[in-house]
């Protein structure tokens, strides 16, 4: 990695001060634990050595093979492995990484150019085959594709696409499971859902501007799941930009935004990626080649092309990891527990999928979408659904899968054949009790507990809302003026927005109380 003058001597700064540092840590951990000490509390263990890669993150707790100590991360616990005598509550399932995948969250504050960088690397992705349709390439902002986001120009709604990318060298296959997420603390809930399904995270920060407020609300989020971050400072075209990146300010403040934060030291050694989203171009490491681009203007040189930021991600995210409950079957013998197995590997092991958002489909029914936490699943498998901390399927609601999707860019395409362990997709048909936080599960041969999800922030405001009583209402066509049709739209949206919570005023029955995120 290339260090600037300035780089090294932050460095120097950072690591004489180590204690202060952990101090620093310290507090910034004190402060979240003391919001969250009402969510859960954690058993007295002895912290040691040697960080087992987590299957679900963030986890509550996370129990893997061998393993019986936790760390507190400030939204969940990540599991250290450990070798004890008389180990209790030992898990039943080996951790490994999935060959050919990588699941990663683009965050970034409100109009840093995320949506627009997104749309960049699907087209980066369609061109690195040979069979590229160059019509594809005419994208736009496919990732807000919802009216109010394109009337807002923001990210309102956490969106998975899927992208399939030859390696230019090998030619090597990779499925890239991009998500574009809120860049906003009103979508909280948007956000910890959604990093619950990824392996890392690509942070896009204005060159000029820097870090903002939102960007750090979601860092933090990411950083304490224990994410691997790339950073991308994206508008390096601006004129505005020279200044900022020749003196280095904006990498000066991401390093001590990284600290303060209490960043790890595998996470603040990341890599600086210098791009126009907007003009489709990237430079590794290099601000000073960046600046260059911009002065004389991109024309389309194959070196700055925005395949290097696909490849940044392959190299650099860690392949996503899932749960194996029968090694012996997927043929796994001693010694192989650090190898990565390929999808098909999981074929025959339970399968398991975290929910994280629910819908509905007028021909298939009722959906789910999540990442697979082991084994696999096609059309016709049967499934059934354990409610969050259930430890028991015997007597819960069961069905036949009808669908089975992922999305590329906006478009919903029918997966053939199985999606395997690690997988992001969309299950069709699963039962109408779903809910976001349970586990789906197969019938047949079922997980023996839930997956265990992140816990949510609590609301930090309450509006009451109630029918129109002034001079005007029911003036206006098709307006809803009974407060129990507003009641009933509003209990509505609680069925895939957990952050909401809805009941009625005691002030007034005719009102309804909705608690929220916000600022």
């Amino acid at each position: 990695m290339m260090i600037r003058p300035f780089a090294k001597k932050l460095a120097t700064q950072v690591s004489s001060s180590s204690s202060s540092t952990s101090l620093l840590r310290r507090s910034f951990s004190g402060a979240i634990a003391s919001q969250q000490s009402h969510l859960f509390s954690a058993p007295s263990t002895k912290r040691q050595q040697g960080v087992v890669p987590c299957l679900h993150q963030p986890p509550l707790f996370s129990f893997h093979h061998n393993t019986t100590s936790l760390e507190y991360t400030g939204r969940g616990f990540s599991s250290t492995s450990v070798v004890e005598e008389n180990t209790e509550g030992e898990a039943d399932y080996q951790v490994f990484r999935r060959k050919g995948l990588r699941n990663v969250a683009i965050i970034a504050h409100v109009d840093h150019g995320k949506t627009t960088l997104v749309d960049e690397l699907l087209m980066a992705a369609q061109k690195s085959h040979a069979n590229h349709n160059p019509e594809a390439e005419s994208l736009d902002r496919l990732m807000d594709s919802g009216d109010l986001e394109k009337e807002r120009g923001i990210t309102i709604t956490s969106k998975v696409t899927r992208v399939n990318y030859q390696q230019a060298g090998s030619g090597d296959p990779y499925v890239l499971n991009i998500v574009d997420t809120p860049g906003h603390a009103d979508f909280s809930g948007e956000v910890d859902r959604i990093l619950s399904m990824v392996d890392g995270v690509c942070l896009v920060v204005d060159a000029v501007e820097g870090p903002m407020t939102q960007t750090k609300y979601v860092l933090s989020r990411a950083l304490s799941a224990g994410l691997k971050p790339i950073v991308v400072l994206n508008k390096c075209d601006r004129p505005e930009a020279v200044s900022p990146l020749d003196s280095g300010e904006t990498e000066t403040k991401l390093m001590n935004l990284f600290e303060a934060l209490g960043a790890d030291e595998d996470q603040i050694d990341f890599i600086t990626m210098y791009a126009s989203a907007r003009e489709g171009w990237v430079v590794l490491e290099d601000p000073f080649v960046a600046l260059e681009l911009a002065a004389d203007g991109y024309k389309g040189e194959e070196e700055h092309s925005m395949k290097h930021l696909l490849e940044a991600i392959i190299d650099n995210i860690p392949e996503p990891s899932a749960r194996l409950y029968e090694p012996e079957a997927a043929g796994i013998t001693a010694g192989d527990e650090t190898k990565s197995l390929e999808g098909t590997d999981f074929e025959k092991d339970p399968f398991s999928l975290a929910i994280v958002s629910v819908g509905r489909d007028s021909y298939l029914g009722r959906t789910c979408t999540g990442r697979i936490v082991s084994g696999s699943v096609a059309l016709g498998d049967e499934v059934t659904l354990l409610a969050r901390g259930a430890t028991d399927s015997a007597t819960a609601p069961s069905s036949l899968v009808s669908g089975l999707f992922c999305y590329e860019g906006v478009s919903r395409i029918p997966m053939e054949g199985r999606a395997f362990a690690g997988d992001c997709v969309t299950v069709a048909g699963v039962p109408d009790d779903v809910a976001v936080g349970d586990t789906i599960t197969s019938k047949a041969n079922p997980v023996k507990q839930a997956i265990d999800t992140p816990p949510l922030a609590p609301p930090t405001l309450s509006m009451d809302f109630g029918s129109n009583n002034g001079p005007l209402a029911g003036k206006e066509p098709n307006t809803i003026v009974a407060s129990s049709k507003i009641r009933d739209r509003l209990v509505a949206e609680t069925d895939n927005n957990v952050t909401l919570k809805i009941e009625k005023s005691e002030a007034d029955s005719e009102k309804t109380t909705v608690y929220a995120r916000g600022e």
